[in-house]
């Protein structure tokens, strides 16, 4: 499935009430971005900035690939077209190590990148963030890093399937 409805917040999220007759002060998180990533066949994820500005950022299949590459399903390169229109690419080194580079297009340079640990039940990896950012454009680089991280875990897991029925000689 794809990413759904998402909130990023600072702080733990929204408590559930207890159905306790104690009461506890905790401090309300602050909701930070809205998004709806991709959905099961869409290529498309918007993020809606949050605290009364409503500005909006979207993500999409990118358009600065080779045209058998661009068209097929298994494109998982994405262009981010941020809050003031600086136009973005989350890059997939491959579609089995899963790493991702951030680059701006407009000069090429890396502005964070994500790489995958292998064999770690208690880690997914690394994001490491190469250049000053605001803080709003970090909350839309982690929101879109989760969105597009998700997007290639389902198609890793699309190809690994294909080869095991592939070698299994199944349909």
């Amino acid at each position: 499935s794809g990413v759904g409805d998402c909130i990023l917040y600072e702080g733990t999220g929204p408590q559930k009430k207890k159905k306790s007759s104690s009461t506890v002060n905790v401090a309300e998180p602050r909701k930070l971005m809205e998004f709806k990533g991709e959905s099961l066949f869409g290529t498309e994820a918007f993020f809606n900035e949050t605290g009364g500005t409503g500005r909006q950022a979207r993500m999409y299949k990118a358009k600065d690939v080779p045209a058998e590459e661009r068209d097929a399903w298994y494109n998982i390169s994405r262009t981010l077209d941020d809050f003031n229109g600086v136009r973005y690419k989350w890059d997939t080194s491959g579609a089995i190590s899963g790493h991702l580079t951030l680059i701006r297009m407009s000069d090429g340079a890396v502005v964070a990148y994500f790489r995958r640990t292998f064999f770690s039940w208690k880690e997914v990896g690394f994001l490491e963030v190469t250049e000053t950012m605001s803080p709003e454009f970090f909350y839309l680089v982690l929101s879109s890093f989760y969105a597009k991280y998700t997007v290639d875990k389902r198609r890793r897991r699309a190809i690994y399937a294909s080869a095991a029925a592939g070698a299994s000689g199944g349909p």
